[in-house]
């Protein structure tokens, strides 16, 4: 993978702000991890307390907290799939922070559509975030089609 994203994983806020100020790209993606945010927030192994400090570093030098990886989609997606308690608090703060929740991509599309399809223990609550901030119904694509025929 690409350092940035190691570093996240790692949980090494020091070696992530070197590589940042020697000029690392926090956008440049890691076939398997996706960007620095996405491995920051999207692997289980990574307390939710050092991805809140990791992501301003990253912000401040030029994360988009809205890229999306080629299969896992934006950042929200990986959550919704993944769908656990931390995941409710991850997607709410980077929600506050303009993560765009109608946003598409990967092979499940909307973070809306993903947590409609999970079994996942959190699911009803993250659906109902994100409804409460603004994912839209009617957005259709993926292997699922919609929100509706993914929660049948």
């Amino acid at each position: 993978g690409n350092p940035l994203s190691i570093a996240a994983l790692s949980r090494d806020l020091e070696m992530a702000r070197q590589l940042l100020e020697a000029g690392a790209n926090p956008n440049t993606p890691c076939p398997r991890y996706g960007s620095a945010i996405h491995a920051a927030y999207c692997h289980q192994s990574v307390p939710c307390d050092f991805a809140e400090l990791l992501l301003p570093l990253l912000i401040s030098h030029g994360a988009d907290i809205n890229v999306a990886h080629v299969d896992r989609g934006t950042i929200l997606t990986s959550l919704a799939r993944i769908s656990e308690d931390k995941s409710v608090t991850r997607i709410a703060f980077l929600i506050d922070r303009g993560a765009d929740c109608n946003l598409t991509g990967g092979s499940l599309h909307t973070p809306l559509i993903v947590a409609a399809a999970s079994s996942g223990p959190q699911s009803l609550e993250i659906m109902q975030l994100l409804l409460k901030s603004g994912a839209k119904l009617d957005i259709y694509g993926g292997i699922y089609g919609s929100p509706l025929l993914a929660a049948t």
